[in-house]
């Protein structure tokens, strides 16, 4: 099996990597502060020591694996966007909402 690569796919990529620095940099500037200083600042901080580097890739596998979990869920059809498709859901709600409006409304 010979791996093909998707050039228009990497330049994509590239592209939306290029125009997220370049909107970082706007905000940054508009903000008042030097975007290279500030990049230097992230890039130094984040690849200083083996502990930053090992806090990076913790981060960034927390949010690939919410990432899956999402898309596993979509596919599934599990996902909910809104109360009321959750509140409608078949699963029964514990406690009964009747017992918690009794709690809320009683003084002291």
């Amino acid at each position: 099996m010979k791996l093909r690569i998707n050039y228009s796919y990497i330049a994509a990529l590239a592209v939306s990597i290029v125009a997220a620095l370049l909107i970082g940099a706007i905000i940054l500037l508009i903000s008042g502060f030097n975007p290279l200083t500030a990049y230097a600042a992230m890039l130094s901080g984040a690849f200083s020591n083996a502990r930053h580097i090992g806090d990076v890739l913790e981060y960034a596998m927390v949010l690939c694996l919410c990432g899956v979990a999402c898309d596993i869920g979509s596919r599934v059809g599990a996902s909910s966007t809104s109360a009321a498709r959750a509140s409608s859901c078949s699963a029964p709600s514990w406690p009964p909402r009747s017992a918690l409006c009794s709690t809320a409304s009683r003084p002291g």
